[in-house]
């Protein structure tokens, strides 16, 4: 018998076996949610395709706000309704809660004291870094997609092959920067391994926690301003308001308690097109979920984007509208805008995030005038783990 007979039939019984190995899972599980039907090995990646973020849009319009897809042969719940999101965040204290973060980083990032670049930032001013400076930015931003796209391609990976993958970053790094990759296997148009420098800036990105979900944030918010003069002009009176002058306005931290207005721009972008749409906590225990059993260890996603643009909770969800969080933040139905999560274990960056975004804005404002190149464009995005937009034509030039 050849070779590549021996390979095809041992291939043959691995996808039998693990047919069977899935099958007897799902017939144990305690209980069956509405979900896409996932097929061996693959589970439903093949309906998922590159577009997370549209993948999980299309599931909710057919199967509701609590349904089910797996990756491999792990199962993922979605929720996106306030009374769901309630019970997966509104727990206050470590103790009584059922459910913990899941991170998009390997353990070994806690091991090594992420928080730690948090405190020195706080208590000094200034960012923990490895290398002490940004000397290259080009490379630091090219390496930030880089790692995305690795991200997303570990994500699609199935779950027998990811358990055999070096379990911390450094290690996987490591192995792609040196002749230890053996198999030489590239992802997307990245054939090459990774630098000492990208290495290095793709770590420091690690552990100031954040990625580029900021910076994204922020291209969001700029295409909605430029979209909306009459908001922009807003933001422009409240700087003026606020310290006096457009000519480099001094800028303090107890200055931005009074940018009320920048804020619900801000929050208003979040709501209408969220860099993450969904945010995700891995069940510790048993848990129910109208009626349904979710098992211990079974990743939780809340739908944030369907969540903030449901016409149940937000009146006129598609217009852009910063006032609704001036005059009717107070009406807000809970668990319907949770852009930093919420309760304990909410994102420890959210107030350093603010403070940039406001620190960008009262700058871009304050010298530049903005409009869209076509001004009845309309957002595009793509997803690599964050939404980032894409495409967004601007005029930009110095104020008069």
């Amino acid at each position: 018998m050849s070779f590549c007979g021996i390979s095809v039939r041992k291939i043959i019984n691995q996808l039998v076996m693990y047919h069977f190995v899935f099958k007897k899972e799902a017939d144990h599980k305690p209980s069956k949610l509405p979900g896409p039907f996932p097929i061996p090995i693959f589970g439903n990646l093949f309906q998922i395709g590159e577009d997370l973020v549209a993948a999980v849009d299309k599931f909710h319009e057919k199967y509701g706000d609590l349904y089910e897809f797996y990756v491999g042969n792990k199962r993922n719940v979605v929720i996106s309704r306030p009374d769901l999101a309630e019970k997966v965040w509104g727990a206050t204290t470590v103790k009584n809660t059922k459910f913990i973060m899941r991170t998009s980083y390997s353990e070994g990032v806690d091991e090594l004291g992420l928080g730690t670049d948090i405190v020195v930032t706080t208590a000094t001013g200034k960012k923990s870094e490895i290398k002490g400076t940004w000397e290259n930015g080009l490379i630091f931003t090219e390496s930030i997609y880089i790692y995305n796209e690795s991200m997303m391609f570990m994500m699609l990976l199935p779950p027998f092959i990811r358990r055999n993958i070096p379990a911390t970053i450094l290690n996987l790094l490591i192995t792609t920067n040196t002749e230890r990759d053996l198999e030489k296997i590239t992802v997307g148009k990245f054939d090459r391994p990774l630098t000492d420098d990208e290495i290095s800036s793709i770590l420091r990105e690690v552990f100031t926690g954040g990625l580029d979900t900021t910076s994204n944030t922020l291209s969001f918010v700029t295409f909605y301003i430029a979209k909306n003069r009459d908001v922009y002009l807003k933001m422009r009176d409240e700087v003026l308001k606020v310290y006096g002058t457009l000519e480099n306005p001094d800028i303090t931290l107890e200055s931005f308690d009074k940018l009320k207005y920048i804020e619900a721009v801000i929050n208003e972008s979040i709501r209408i097109f969220p860099t993450l749409s969904f945010m995700a906590r891995a069940a510790i225990e048993d848990v129910e979920f109208d009626g349904y059993v979710i098992k211990a260890d079974t990743t939780v996603y809340t739908n944030l984007k369907v969540l903030s643009n449901n016409p149940k909770y937000f009146k006129d969800p598609e217009i852009f509208n910063p006032d609704r969080f001036l005059n009717d933040k107070n009406s807000m139905e809970k668990y319907t805008f949770l852009p930093f999560g919420y309760g304990a274990r909410m994102c420890p960056g959210r107030i350093w995030a603010m403070v940039q975004m406001k620190t960008f804005l009262v700058k871009f404002v304050s010298t530049f005038d903005i409009e869209l190149v076509d001004k009845d464009s309309n957002i595009k995005y793509k997803y690599a783990t964050a939404n980032r937009p894409v495409n967004v034509d601007l005029y930009i030039k110095t104020r008069k």
